[in-house]
C-alpha cells in the first residue's frame, strides 16, 4: 500500500541491484528485464543520446533535431 506524507507519494518498489525506485511494480519489472545493468541499445543518429527504448530515441530526435530530421528515417 502506498504511503502519503504532506502530499508526496513515496516510491515503494526498489530495485535490489541498483537502488532505483518506482511507484508501480510493473515499472520495476520492466526496469529489471530491460534496463538494469544493461547497455542502452538505441542511439540517436545526430548526437550522443542513447536510450533503452526505441520510442524514447524517436521522441528525442523529433524534439531536439527537428531541423535536421529526414521524415523518412526513424530508427
Amino acid at each position: 500500500m502506498p504511503f502519503f506524507l504532506l502530499g508526496y507519494y513515496f516510491m515503494q518498489h526498489t530495485c535490489e541491484e541498483c537502488g532505483k525506485q518506482y511507484k508501480h511494480a510493473k515499472n520495476l519489472d520492466r526496469h529489471k528485464r530491460f534496463e538494469c545493468k544493461r547497455e542502452k541499445k538505441f542511439h540517436c543518429l545526430y548526437c550522443d543520446y542513447a536510450g533503452y527504448q526505441k520510442i524514447h530515441v524517436n521522441v528525442h530526435i523529433s524534439r531536439r533535431h527537428k531541423d535536421m530530421m529526414d521524415p523518412n528515417i526513424f530508427i
